[in-house]
């Protein structure tokens, strides 16, 4: 234990504030200037070293400050539903550590036999380095103030010790108390009282008992002889917090990440209630995610069993259509319960598990599924597939490709365009279009033979010309989507068909109303999952191919190219230099002065100027940036009059 010798106030995040006379628990030691502390109140964070002094303190109140910080981490995880942040994590673990090593150390040090041993007070040391020179990661810890010789003296008062009395001690620790007992005669001579103050001049005079000659019992003998529950000789199974999460799972319906929750409040509550319990269910909770091998997992798991189960089963039905059995209509309440039960496991169980399901055989469920797409007529169960394939592609980008690569797309292409009036049917495929579009990786050679410019022709008078309200409110958005997403594969501005279809069309007012709307507000509907790699932005990239060619150029009407002016150079005002965003900004911006007329309008003109300048003349290393300004004021000419 340390004991505050001054007052120290801080506003800074991870540091302590604290007065006099107020202790702590060390748990940390090794920077130069600061130790990483535990105060009275539970709280963890940095205190300067020459602010404290080492302090005497028995075992139990070493352990009842580490288990009252403990509880307290536990109650504020407990009050927020159960998280626990990462630098509670952190400081649980560095809080059972320190406690293990300090019941350690006290079990194992021998006691001293000294009646008083006299320890210079240590006065706070001056440095001498050099203020600029840094020798630790945190700050140089402050000068302490300066004391009075008041504050210097120590006042030591001496009580007569009488033989053969009966002394009594309590001892507490760990929320119990030790009534001990000791009749035992000494020979130690009787003192003087004296209430005189004595002083010491920065000498501290610490008492200790001696073990030899005392009547009072040692305070390590104690320990050893106290009803301690020590945690850490409880075995806990490494699978114990798996097989706990899938016994919730399995009798709530919850989901994994909802039965992880519910772990971790009910294992955080027993141990705010029950402190002596703490570190037990600290070590239960770190076996959650202890073993994250998917192989174990899905051997033991019942969500990896069941989802095996269901694939054979629906690999079944798909058998069972390619044979036109007798029973083909009258199982559509068996396939339908499979489905949204299949369904439900791919959107509530762990991740890694469903995946490792869906890898089995090379993905050999998915082509099955596809091919039982096909042959299904029947609505209710076609839209519960399209739904499965969904989940299919939250899971895993490679899951995405697979279906790329299959006949999915065409088929999903050739509904939409069967089924257009239909506005459930044609959301759900055109919302799984996007899906598998989102990643812009390459397509097979032959997939633009089917979703060619006449298929993007009809997604376009779709999106202008819609069927009814149902289809401008809700599908329009999807559609506008697909296209986006679509846009991400074509590298090449000669192949890209999205912008042939757009040439031809010369206006596409709802279209790109749709695309300023979502530009001004930063959002891009294609980024759907957290798959790796991500891709780039995709109204940028629609953006950019329109305005590469002069005769996408004047696609907006003047009042929409305005607008997308002001965005630009909002962006490119508001971010910093070096920044990605700006870049993208920039070149866009280059773009239109390029092919568009911006003559004819010169809306903004002296801003734009003047931002462009700026850039130019920036002293950071901006990438391409200053490149594309030059091209601008030499190559255009368009700010050379002024």
């Amino acid at each position: 234990m340390f004991r505050a010798l001054y007052d120290y106030k801080t506003e800074l995040s991870g540091y302590l504030t604290f007065q006099v006379e107020d202790q702590f628990t060390v748990l940390d030691s090794t920077q130069k200037d600061w130790f990483l502390a535990q105060n009275g109140f539970g709280e963890i964070g940095y205190i300067p070293k020459n602010y404290v002094t080492k302090d005497q303190a028995n075992e139990g109140e070493v352990l009842k400050s580490i288990d009252r910080a403990i509880e307290i981490i536990h109650f504020e995880a407990s009050s927020k539903g159960g998280q626990y942040t990462h630098s509670q994590r952190e400081n649980l673990q560095k809080l059972i550590e320190h406690r293990q090593n300090v019941y350690d150390s006290y079990r194992d040090t021998p006691t001293d036999c000294s009646d008083f041993v006299v320890v210079p007070r240590e006065k706070p040391a001056k440095s001498t380095d050099n203020p600029t020179k840094r020798h630790s990661s945190r700050r140089i810890a402050p000068a302490p103030p300066v004391r009075t010789s008041a504050e210097l003296t120590t006042c030591v008062k001496k009580k007569e010790v009488k033989s053969d009395n009966v002394q009594k001690i309590n001892i507490q620790s760990n929320n119990e108390v030790l009534d001990v007992q000791n009749n035992a005669k000494t020979n130690t001579q009787p003192k003087k009282e004296n209430n005189e103050p004595t002083k010491c001049n920065s000498i501290q005079i610490v008492a200790k008992v001696d073990c030899a000659t005392s009547p009072l019992p040692s305070p390590t003998k104690t320990v050893k002889e106290s009803n301690l529950f020590d945690c850490s000789t409880v075995n806990v199974p490494e699978d114990i917090g798996r097989d706990l999460v899938e016994e919730i799972r399995k009798n709530t319906e919850l989901s994994y990440k909802k039965s992880c929750v519910a772990l971790e409040t009910v294992l955080g509550h027993i141990g705010m209630k029950i402190p002596d319990l703490s570190e037990l269910m600290d070590r239960i909770h770190s076996t959650i995610q202890m073993t994250d091998t998917e192989t174990v997992e899905s051997s033991v798991s019942s969500d990896y069993e069941r989802l095996c189960e269901l694939f054979e089963e629906l690999t079944e039905c798909k058998d069972d259509s390619q044979q036109r059995g007798w029973h083909l209509h009258e199982d559509e309440d068996i396939i339908s319960n499979n489905l949204q039960e299949l369904l439900s496991i791919l959107e509530n169980a762990k991740q890694s598990v469903s995946r490792k399901a869906l890898s089995r055989e090379n993905y050999d469920c998915i082509y099955s599924l596809v091919q039982y797409y096909q042959m299904e007529n029947r609505l209710n169960l076609r839209l519960l597939l399209l739904r499965v394939f969904g989940a299919m592609c939250s899971l895993d980008s490679v899951v995405i490709t697979h279906l790329l690569f299959s006949v999915l797309t065409t088929e999903l292409a050739h509904e939409l365009e069967e089924n257009i009036e239909d506005l459930q049917r044609s959301s759900y495929v055109s919302l799984l279009l996007c899906m598998l579009f989102c990643t812009g990786e390459s397509v097979p050679a032959n997939l633009h033979d089917h979703l060619n410019t006449d298929f993007l022709g009809f997604v376009f008078n779709s999106l202008e010309n819609p069927c009814s309200e149902g289809h401008e409110e809700q599908l329009t958005d999807l559609l506008v989507n697909f296209v986006l997403a679509f846009n991400l594969h074509f590298d090449t501005l000669n192949e890209n068909l999205v912008m042939k279809v757009i040439e031809e069309k010369k206006t596409v007012k709802v279209f790109t109303e749709k695309i300023l709307l979502l530009f001004n507000r930063d959002e891009d509907p294609v980024v759907m999952f957290d798959h790796k790699p991500p891709v780039v932005n995709s109204i940028m990239k629609l953006l950019q191919d329109m305005y590469s060619s002069p005769s996408t150029a004047r696609i907006l009407y003047t009042n929409d190219e305005r607008v997308l002016l002001d965005i630009i150079l909002r962006h490119l005002i508001d971010l910093p230099p070096g920044d990605k965003d700006r870049s993208s900004h920039l070149k866009l911006m280059q773009l239109y002065l390029q092919h568009a007329d911006y003559l004819e309008h010169k809306h903004r003109y002296a801003e734009l100027k003047e931002c462009l300048q700026r850039i130019q003349t920036e002293e950071e290393n901006t990438g391409d940036d200053k490149d594309i300004c030059s091209f601008i004021f030499t190559q255009l000419k368009i700010f050379n009059n002024e």
